[in-house]
């Protein structure tokens, strides 16, 4: 008997051993394809050689990952993130695309710019570049110039559903189009592109802005703008890819211990797993009494807040199964739970960071 407790025991343990590997050890594995330049968040950019007139070109994928011009950098700024089709997600964040500087002397009084995004249900910056602010405000999308006094705009968005935008500047009139379909214009001559003076070599996206962007590009002329006009008839049946969303509640019985950040690097963001014992309804909506939920736990080198370490306490958790999430399978991830056999989730709610909680 004693034998083959010993051998049970040693299982188990040779069992975390290989979790432990494969949560913590194979991920640096992947450190030098993953990392460019300092930021390990490029892992899953492919590029596309500079052609025509893009200035800047971004697309989410499903597996591949997002495609990005050659040279051109995309940097995670804060809390933002990618979901699980590398589409931006700013949230609390930004991303911040670094274009050449050739490229971004070309905008001049004629391009336009395509995007296809997820509204937010608030407020918030979309996108800033050359002069321009989009944002959105309830229900509409704006955009306008560097004083905000100037502006067009688009009709009623609807809750849930992806929009394909286009802005145009061609000569004196500046106009958007949505879903394929001309919207409003205005007299471009009026509009402040002071900011463009300085012929910035970065468009910011997000800023207090909970929506999601599949695309984005911005060419130095009108040359192809008919086919993006196309697109976006086309991409009206746009749809936002199917979520297993599951509003769980369980008691935290085990912890991993939040790391440091100087733990983490070369890499800037890092996931904790937490095990929580779920209410029986949950337990039905699973098919477990016990998971283990991946939360974030630092972003941009800046501790994540209200991440769940309490033992004993009840929480309310918004996730999806951690399969459905490629995107998070390279970041840097930390395990110290006894059991190697729980389904594992995936924390999606969007976080927050305290610029104040460094080490």
């Amino acid at each position: 008997m004693a034998n083959a407790f010993l051998r049970i025991k040693c299982a188990q343990a040779k069992s975390k051993v290989v979790l432990a590997l494969i949560i913590n050890i194979i991920p640096l594995l992947f450190l030098n394809e993953a990392l460019s330049g300092e930021d390990s968040d490029n892992v899953s950019i492919r590029s596309l050689s500079t052609g025509g007139e893009r200035v800047l070109f971004w697309e989410s994928k499903t597996k591949e990952g997002g495609r990005l011009l050659k040279n051109d950098k995309i940097t995670p700024i804060g809390a933002s993130r990618y979901g699980k089709f590398h589409e931006l997600d700013p949230g609390n964040g930004k991303f911040i695309f670094e274009i050449k500087t050739e490229n971004s002397e070309r905008l001049d009084n004629e391009w336009f710019l395509e995007m296809v995004i997820l509204p937010s249900e608030t407020n918030g910056n979309i996108i800033h570049f050359n002069g321009v602010k989009v944002f959105q405000r309830a229900n509409k999308i704006i955009a306008s110039d560097s004083t905000i006094e100037n502006s067009i705009q688009t009709n009623t968005l609807t809750v849930n559903e992806s929009v394909h935008l286009l802005i145009k500047c061609h000569g004196s009139i500046i106009s958007i189009f949505q879903n394929g379909k001309f919207i409003d214009q205005e007299n471009s001559k009026n509009w402040n592109f002071a900011l463009a003076k300085s012929k910035p070599k970065k468009v910011v996206i997000g800023g207090g802005w909970e929506g999601k962007v599949y695309k984005v590009s911005i060419e130095a002329s009108v040359r192809n703008f008919e086919a993006a006009l196309d697109r976006g008839i086309s991409a009206n049946g746009f749809k936002v890819l199917s979520s297993n969303l599951m509003k769980l509640k369980g008691s935290l019985v085990e912890v991993t211990a939040l790391p440091k950040i100087k733990q983490i690097a070369p890499y800037r963001r890092a996931m904790i797993y937490n095990c929580y014992e779920l209410d029986n309804l949950s337990r039905k909506m699973t098919g477990s009494s016990h998971i283990a939920v991946a939360h974030w736990s630092i972003l941009d080198n800046q501790y994540v807040l209200g991440v769940p370490e309490k033992i004993g306490s009840n929480y309310e958790l918004l996730v999806e199964p951690y399969s459905d999430n490629p995107q998070i399978k390279r970041e840097r991830q930390f395990n110290d739970l006894s059991r190697f056999d729980l389904k594992l989730f995936y924390d999606v709610r969007m976080p927050k960071i305290d610029e104040s909680l460094s080490d």
